[in-house]
């Protein structure tokens, strides 16, 4: 539960990091360049949440094998 936690603050962390970012740029740079540097902060951004999805659901399995092995016994 802890480790879940972590990852949550991590990615609140990210995720504000990349709106200032986003706005610093926003500011001071060209449209083209803006649009290409939301493009691939998206695209982090989603890999970021697949990559805590599948390590959650890897975590939930285990949990939940090991709630049937101790109602077997």
């Amino acid at each position: 539960m802890i480790k879940i936690v972590v990852v949550v603050v991590v990615v609140v962390v990210v995720v504000v990091v990349v709106v200032v970012v986003v706005v610093v740029v926003v500011v001071t740079t060209t449209t083209t360049t803006i649009i290409i540097i939301i493009i691939i902060i998206i695209i982090i951004i989603i890999i970021i949440i697949i990559i805590i999805i599948t390590k959650i659901r890897k975590k939930a399995k285990r949990d939940t094998s090991r709630g049937w092995q101790k109602k077997l016994k």
